[in-house]
């Protein structure tokens, strides 16, 4: 079988969408009046993005992230590359071509896959194989400015690592009880105005001045509760998100999570442990389904469909894309699909989710996780994963700063 009729398969491999009812990927149309493929769709500080670049990314994105705004986080990504790249320039920072290299083949193999059979399925579907050299040299630089500029401040404790060990045990679980503010960016505008207030809301560390400014900035439902949520259990949280909380005490703050429509706060009020083993998931079955018809088509949508099998009768007839079904690992799925799967269980469904820049609805159905047990890690091993997730809240937080301090025009 030639490696074209393979490219989904190897895709579930990798971690990526098992994409159901969607059309072909291709690379978006230019537009009627020839704009050059050079042009700029965008200007970081003395940088530019091109059209190019753009519809390139935006067929990657496409094959390795299920988006239902391609173009769009497309074009952030591709932003923050070059807030990164130009930091890396000050710092010195440069891949070598055999990091760069070895990047691409661990990448590649993640799929069971050779750098030239990786590119071959790149080209099947219109991406030059530079796309992807450039989307790992990216990702290799800016792990060595997080890692100069933030190793130093991360101090994991002995405790820390002894807490993790507990809730890992065989014999019981863990659940978080959070507070949450999510600040509105829809678009570039809401973006800048958010971040500035988002990094005022980091040094927070009293749960009652968190509450009273989620009442009054937070765009979520939960602001009406001084953005008090639920119990959840830890396993299904995003693994960065997990995982952060296991060195957090309460009070603290973790973020910005950018789900694509907005920045996510979150406090921690108590973590504790549970009597029921709660293993973590090595990947997560979901769907979504475009809701033309606005919200209210939520509701019959719902009375027909129980379970996301179900959902693939109500889709006959609808548009390629209607409806879509991912299999992937948690730390794979987008931080807002993520955060509104982890309060779902099998055949539960949310309709908080939003697609093309906040004009349809998504009506997003848990269709289950599938567990695997997994080797006990040595405490080196837990020291360096805790590590890693601290430096990633850091260097979110540096990214924002870098959007907030840059001149981008669109």
């Amino acid at each position: 079988m030639g490696l074209k009729q393979t490219a989904n398969g190897v895709f579930a491999r990798i971690g990526v969408a098992v994409i159901l009812a969607a059309g072909t990927i291709s690379v978006p149309a230019l537009p009627v009046q020839a704009q050059s493929l050079f042009s700029p769709v965008a200007r970081v500080n003395d940088d530019v993005v091109t059209r190019f670049e753009l519809n390139q990314r935006i067929a990657l994105l496409k094959m390795l992230t299920p988006t239902a705004d391609a173009e769009k986080d497309a074009l952030v990504k591709l932003i923050d590359e070059r807030l990164q790249l130009r930091v890396a320039r000050q710092f010195g920072i440069a891949a070598n071509p055999d990091a760069i290299q070895a990047g691409m083949e661990e990448f590649a193999a993640r799929g069971q896959l050779s750098v030239p059979q990786f590119q071959q399925l790149l080209a099947n579907n219109g991406i030059a194989s530079e796309t992807f050299r450039d989307f790992v040299n990216a990702g290799i630089v800016w792990r060595e400015v997080v890692r100069r500029k933030f190793a130093r401040r991360i101090k994991i404790t002995e405790a820390d690592i002894d807490r993790t060990l507990a809730l890992q045990n065989a014999r019981g679980g863990a659940r978080v009880l959070m507070n949450e503010i999510f600040l509105p960016a829809r678009n570039a505008e809401e973006l800048a105005r958010s971040e500035p207030l988002a990094r005022q809301i980091l040094e927070i560390k009293s749960i009652d001045t968190f509450n009273s400014a989620a009442r009054q900035v937070s765009v979520a439902p939960s602001r009406e509760k001084g953005g008090a949520t639920d119990w959840v259990d830890l396993s299904k949280l995003p693994g960065g998100m997990a995982r952060t909380f296991l060195t957090m005490k309460p009070g603290e703050v973790t973020g910005p999570f950018n789900t694509g429509k907005a920045l996510g706060l979150f406090q921690l009020r108590a973590l504790e442990e549970t009597s029921v083993p709660d293993p973590r998931p090595v990947s997560v079955d979901y769907a979504t389904y475009r809701l033309e018809g606005g919200i209210s088509a939520a509701t019959d949508l719902r009375a027909a469909a129980d379970t996301c099998n179900d959902l693939y009768g109500e889709a006959l007839g609808k548009p390629g894309g209607t409806l879509q079904r991912y299999v992937l690992a948690p730390d794979d799925i987008a931080q807002g699909v993520a955060l509104e799967l982890a309060r779902l269980d099998a055949g539960e469904i949310s309709t908080a989710l939003m697609a093309d820049d906040g004009q349809t609805p998504l009506f997003l159905m848990m269709c289950g996780r599938n567990y695997e047990v997994t080797a006990e890690l040595s405490r080196d091993d837990i020291r360096s994963r805790l590590q890693n997730e601290r430096i990633g809240s850091y260097a979110s937080s540096y990214l924002a700063e870098l959007r907030a301090d840059a001149t981008i025009v669109k």
